[in-house]
């Protein structure tokens, strides 16, 4: 797809288990010819079993794809999960023995975002966004940092339209990209 249908950007994260896949697809091709890294614009997210350790997150992300830096570095939920680990290492989705997910009791969606911007100071991505904010979310992050997110990655297509957040988004300069624009599998569109 890269090569035939010229895709250009790469939409990934930890979550997805896939950035070791598309670091060894992204270094062949680039090795042959065929494409340029350099050329492909790179998206990758921080889950929020990283929520108050992104650095780690970003760490595993570049040396999977491969990379020094992103284009786009998002932070995939404003949610804070509980850390835990076991024997494959962080554990992405943290559940109790009834099924409950374990969310961080003293975590901070901002404190992610504020990590991200260091992030980015440090050379680890070219810009910084989220995803899945609400407009109160956006606010907060805004009046909090003086920095106002690069995009906002939120689910919207036809059934889920989105358009309050869309004006919002649009009046202060954040890029609204949509996932699953043919609908999620609750509201298929096709």
């Amino acid at each position: 797809a890269l090569v035939d249908a010229k895709y250009k950007h790469i939409d990934t994260a930890w979550w997805y288990n896939t950035e070791p896949y598309i670091g060894e697809i992204l270094e062949s091709l680039d090795k042959s010819g065929k494409i340029k890294k350099e050329d492909i614009f790179i998206t990758t997210k921080v889950w929020p079993c990283f929520w108050n350790d992104p650095e780690n997150s970003v760490e595993i992300s570049l040396k999977n794809l491969k990379l020094d830096k992103v284009d786009l570095l998002l932070q995939h939920w404003p949610v804070c999960f509980q850390k835990v680990e076991d024997s494959n290492g962080r554990v992405g989705l943290p559940k109790d023995a009834a099924g409950n997910i374990l969310y961080d009791k003293n975590g901070d969606y901002l404190v992610t975002y504020k990590k991200l911007l260091k992030l980015k100071d440090e050379g680890k991505a070219k810009a910084v966004g989220v995803s899945n904010f609400t407009i109160e979310m956006l606010e907060r992050v805004i009046k909090e940092t003086n920095v106002v997110p690069a995009c906002n990655q939120v689910e919207m297509h036809p059934h889920l339209p989105q358009l309050d957040l869309y004006n919002y988004c649009t009046e202060k300069g954040i890029v609204l990209e949509a996932y699953s624009p043919f609908g999620s599998s609750g509201a298929p569109n096709l």
